[in-house]
């Protein structure tokens, strides 16, 4: 699997940015090219310094559908870098770039499952995992008994991403 996130990185040309983006966030494609846009325009509302992290929340019209959410992405400078270098691009157009690249449009579902799949493997509790994926258990204990404290849980996620980051060489 991380084989071909690098290859489709590598093919991405001078867009690697927002493929490297797509891996460290979690998020899907489209709620990771929407918050490369959302970043560009409305930065000052959209990040959340102190704490580290995008608070997609703030834009429910874009982030929060009935089935599909992202309510936070933890950042670190590298990402932070990586937004700012990155300009808005359309799915269709990132897909026609890959299949005029490696012949097929990639495989954007992979990114997903290897920043969950690491992220398990390194130790991430699969309801945090879920969480800063964009889903929310239905059960008693998540909805009313745990409540992890915020800021040392987002750093272990950003060392974890560093963690990542090196896997792919980047």
């Amino acid at each position: 699997m991380l084989r071909e996130v690098k290859r489709v990185i590598e093919a991405l040309g001078d867009r690697w940015h927002i493929g490297m983006f797509l891996l460290l966030s979690g998020l899907r494609v489209e709620e990771a090219l929407e918050a490369i846009k959302v970043y560009s325009q409305e930065k000052e509302k959209y990040l959340n310094s102190e704490l580290g992290v995008l608070e997609h929340f703030r834009f429910p019209e874009k982030f929060i559908r009935r089935t599909k959410k992202a309510f936070i992405t933890v950042v670190d400078d590298y990402m932070l870098k990586l937004l700012e270098s990155s300009k808005p691009i359309s799915y269709n157009a990132l897909r026609c770039r890959l299949k005029r690249k490696i012949g097929h449009s990639g495989r954007f579902r992979l990114f997903r499952k290897v920043w969950a799949t690491y992220m398990r493997r390194e130790g991430m509790e699969p309801e945090i995992i879920d969480l800063l994926q964009g889903r929310v258990s239905r059960t008693v204990f998540i909805r009313h008994y745990y409540k992890p404290d915020l800021k040392p849980l987002l750093n272990e996620v950003r060392k974890k991403l560093i963690g990542l980051r090196k896997m792919l060489g980047r």
